[in-house]
């Protein structure tokens, strides 16, 4: 064999480890950016079990669910 095939041989080889290594990284991330009104819900029904007296007894909500956080209010009550 030449080495001029035994070259090419081995950079396609070497050409195709860094394409198999790279392309997962140019997926695009499904981050959602942090939303104040997610974050006020959360927030508000962290706060609720937290201190409510009763917060063995609330029911377990999906807080993205509402809108705002009276929304939440009536579904826990």
């Amino acid at each position: 064999m030449s080495t001029l095939y035994k070259f090419n041989k081995y950079l396609l080889f070497i050409l195709f480890g860094f394409i198999l290594a790279f392309l997962p990284a140019c997926e695009k991330d499904d981050v959602k950016p942090d939303d104040p009104k997610i974050l006020a819900r959360n927030e508000f029904y962290e706060l609720m079990k937290e201190w409510y007296f009763w917060y063995d007894k609330m029911p377990d909500v999906d807080v993205e669910d509402y809108d705002t956080p009276e929304e939440l209010l009536e579904a826990l009550r």
